[in-house]
């Protein structure tokens, strides 16, 4: 297994954080940064990632051409949606894109539109509460304006049910152009 992996190691190392939290109050970011999500998009490379502001998660969007050098575009979905189950914060799991190994991780659009799942807590702080899994899609070229489907995709099981403690992280996978 190890020698699986050989031709696609390096000993470079770019030596400093691509993503660093914000560090100021009443940023989205100013605790943390996580969860990094990478596509392809008309040319160019977007990072959806978390911010963490101390009450709930925030997914933002940032550009770049070389995956060194990023220019924050900012929050894309943002807490206060109204919605016991997300109206903490939403925080990106994936995006439905090219997932081949050999592949070149672009953006997938399906009915007119691209789509991100995304977890969320009921309650305020750090990951409150039994998670639910939202979606959310825009049309936007850009990827700056989503739109969040009102209900969860997914949410936690019936007591005793393995999923009753709630969700994390889903994975999007296309199967059969599906």
């Amino acid at each position: 297994m190890k020698n699986m992996f050989k031709d696609y190691l390096t000993p470079y190392k770019y030596g400093k954080p691509i993503m660093s939290p914000s560090g100021k109050e009443g940023e989205f970011d100013r605790y943390g940064v996580d969860n990094m999500r990478i596509c392809r998009h008309n040319g160019k490379f977007y990072m959806f990632y978390i911010g963490f502001d101390g009450k709930g998660y925030r997914t933002a969007v940032a550009v770049s051409e070389d995956l060194l050098h990023w220019e924050r575009k900012g929050v894309v979905l943002d807490a206060g949606s109204g919605r016991p189950w997300d109206t903490n914060g939403r925080a990106v799991s994936c995006l439905l894109c090219d997932i081949d190994l050999y592949g070149n991780r672009e953006l997938i659009k399906k009915d007119g539109k691209y789509w991100m799942f995304y977890h969320a807590y009921p309650g305020e702080g750090y990951e409150v509460g039994a998670a639910a899994n939202g979606i959310a899609w825009t049309t936007d070229e850009n990827l700056l304006e989503w739109h969040c489907e009102p209900e969860p995709v997914f949410k936690k099981g019936q007591a005793g049910e393995w999923d009753s403690g709630g969700l994390y992280s889903v994975w999007i996978v296309p199967y059969e152009e599906k």
